[in-house]
């Protein structure tokens, strides 16, 4: 991998990982949500002007990626309001692999046996952080519920956008 894009995915990590802090000590979370996608949205939108017009069938896409962009955001908040940053994100994030994989496998999609070892591994990991407790105890079922619901919503922008 290139120097660049390896720094460029560690920059984005790194980013990723504070707009969630922010989310989880947000005294409002929805709003702390809100403000980031319009921040985000504010530095997007004079890229626009770089990129043609979308055609038409491109538009359900389109619509079909915000649906699950704003599901993810409101998911995500009320996982943090229910639950420990150190349990809501391991599962919301450690999820959705496994929920892409086995759409796309519904789909025709076909691996083998080390892409589903690996998949497995990598998620099982993750889950194992979350499934250990933190300082808050053990994870409560409105937090599983929504982090899951985040991992949904993750798999389906996934998916989506490609």
């Amino acid at each position: 991998m290139d120097n660049s894009v390896f720094l460029i995915v560690l920059v984005a990590a790194a980013l990723h990982a504070g707009w969630n802090a922010m989310v989880k000590v947000g005294l409002d979370r929805r709003s702390t949500m809100l403000l980031i996608a319009l921040s985000q949205g504010a530095i997007a939108l004079p890229l626009v002007a770089f990129a043609p017009w979308p055609e038409g069938a491109v538009w359900g896409w389109l619509a079909a990626s915000m649906v699950f962009h704003v599901g993810y955001n409101v998911f995500l908040a009320e996982a943090y309001a229910h639950g420990d940053l150190s349990q809501v994100y391991p599962l919301a994030r450690g999820s959705a692999p496994l929920i892409v994989m086995a759409v796309s496998t519904a789909y025709g999609a076909r691996f083998t046996g080390g892409e589903l070892l690996a998949v497995a591994a990598i998620s099982l990991g993750i889950f194992a952080m979350t499934l250990k407790g933190s300082s808050a105890g053990r994870m409560r079922g409105r937090a599983v519920f929504w982090a899951l619901g985040t991992a949904g919503f993750t798999a389906g922008y996934t998916l989506v956008d490609g």
